[in-house]
């Protein structure tokens, strides 16, 4: 029996909200960053898309405004932006979020007013995680800076809460001075090749990141891809097995006097992001475009090359209007096979509204999709619900490193003891070896054939004729698969269960007792 609308409803809203976040890109570092790191109503307030939109509708010229200290630019962009207009876009609105979701009384009061109520709360980086639900997040970490990169080295925090990437726009961009900084942090005077591959190697043992990042646009990317070192930089991620992020589509300082509130979008060219995916097959490339023309093809593309996984919804994109749209597409075409968002927030605070803002787009969208299945006949559980979501957003830092869109190099064994030993065999020997993830439905495969490290196949009416020992990157076990067997195959699998306790009773000295 299917669920009515409003358990649907109520049961996806509860699963939306009980799921853990793993927010893949930000801009955030904890408060040991000291400097480096932004919280609180002044640094919300000061954030790009206020200052943009404040600009571009505010008798203030670009100047004036970045003449004034924080707290008065702040001050102004409360005073203009929530008082004197109606806060209706959706940066204001992030800003009303999180005041209503701090219990702030924000109405007919003025900057100080408010200011003085947040800083009453005096939240800390733990307390915001937890109000956003957000388990653990991935930084920016730019190597080719002094300044962040010696706080990065010297300070201790939590870093399953607070995980890195690898930001490599410099080493492509800016080759010969990226160059010099990783000549003097290694103290190596050697070739350009041997000190990129030293340099990265002592990044990647300071810092142990989730995945390397390059920004581009249309004018830069092919110049990029181009580049003497990219071939030297692929090798290197594709034998610690990193995934490049790839951000697509951003054209910076398209008014210049704006600062960071001026760069704008651009098309990229995606045939070369094709090239690239049929040029190193074995490298995992993360990809998300600025520009909502690029977004049908990037679509298509993720369809045709396993090696790909799109995430989230970047910068100018990470609007509710777009976000649904494009969501629906990805949808269409890709199932839940992709990641569905990461909060790209600068702010520590914006954790709370960003990932409230698209929790509320994504049970929308969900519950039509979810109530038109229902309609054919396809029996829809809280279970069923439970293995969507998490999957499609949520995903540790071993998994993160390990798959792409439609498993990338990873085979996925869904089943009892023969597919388990069958697909074991098939990843271990395949391309020399992939990895495999075991997610057993019988109990004889959960005790025995998926965690047994025994993989192989019959031959000649002979069992487990060939084969090899080799582990699985990951065993998934749910109980729940349980209520679907019926009593033999839960007999077989007490029997394996009992098998050892057997075996040691034989073995025993008959003087004692079991």
């Amino acid at each position: 029996m299917n669920m009515s609308n409003q358990e649907l409803s109520n049961t996806l809203e509860a699963v939306i909200n009980n799921t853990k976040i793993f927010d893949i890109h930000t801009h955030l570092f904890p408060s040991a960053f000291k400097s480096h790191s932004l919280s609180g109503f002044i640094n919300l307030l000061n954030y790009h898309y206020l200052i943009a939109e404040l600009l571009t509708n505010a008798n203030i010229s670009a100047d004036k405004f970045y003449s004034l200290d924080e707290i008065n630019k702040a001050k102004l962009i409360w005073e203009e932006l929530f008082q004197n207009r109606t806060p209706i876009s959706e940066a204001c609105k992030g800003v009303l979020t999180v005041l209503q979701k701090l219990d702030i009384n924000y109405n007919k009061k003025t900057f100080e007013e408010v200011n003085n109520q947040y800083e009453n709360k005096s939240l800390t980086d733990e307390e915001i995680l937890q109000l956003s639900n957000v388990s653990s997040l991935v930084m920016t970490n730019n190597p080719f800076d002094n300044d962040e990169w010696n706080l990065y080295k010297n300070n201790d925090w939590d870093r399953n809460i607070f995980q890195s990437s690898l930001r490599l726009d410099d080493l492509i961009i800016n080759n010969s001075q990226a160059i010099e900084v990783a000549k003097n942090q290694t103290k190596i005077n050697q070739k350009q090749n041997d000190i990129v591959i030293n340099y990265l190697d002592s990044c990647f043992l300071i810092s142990n990141p989730v995945y390397a990042a390059i920004s581009a646009n249309s004018d830069n990317f092919k110049e990029i891809l181009n580049d003497p070192l990219w071939k030297l930089i692929l090798s290197w991620l594709n034998e610690k097995n990193i995934p490049l992020s790839l951000m697509l589509g951003v054209k910076r300082a398209v008014n210049s006097s704006f600062g960071l509130a001026g760069d704008g979008i651009g098309d990229i060219n995606l045939k070369e992001l094709s090239k690239l995916c049929n040029s190193f097959p074995e490298n995992k490339f993360l990809v998300t475009c600025l520009s909502l023309n690029d977004q049908h093809e990037l679509t298509v593309l993720a369809r045709k090359h396993p090696n790909l996984k799109i995430f989230g919804f970047w910068w100018f994109m990470n609007q509710p209007s777009i976000i649904k749209i494009v969501l629906k597409m990805r949808i269409d075409m890709l199932g839940l096979s992709f990641i569905p968002q990461h909060s790209d927030a600068r702010v520590t605070d914006q954790l709370i509204y960003k990932w409230s803002h698209f929790k509320n787009i994504l049970h929308e969208i969900l519950y039509e999709y979810y109530e038109d299945i229902s309609k054919k006949n396809f029996e829809l559980s809280k279970f069923i619900i439970e293995r969507d979501i998490p999957d499609a957003g949520k995903l540790t830092t071993d998994e993160l490193q390990g798959i792409s869109q439609k498993s990338c190099s990873v085979l996925k064994n869904l089943g009892g003891g023969v597919i388990t030993d069958m697909g074991g065999f098939i990843a271990s020997t395949y391309k020399r070896g992939i990895d495999f993830i075991n997610i057993p439905t019988t109990l004889l495969s959960i005790v025995d054939a998926s965690v047994g490290s025994k993989t192989g196949i019959n031959y000649d009416s002979l069992k487990n004729q060939i084969g090899t020992f080799t582990d699985p990157k990951l065993v998934i076990i749910d109980d729940k698969y349980l209520d679907s067997l019926d009593d033999r195959n839960k007999i077989s699998g007490y029997a394996e269960i009992f098998k050892p306790v057997s075996y040691t009773h034989l073995t025993l000295p008959t003087n004692r007792e079991v």
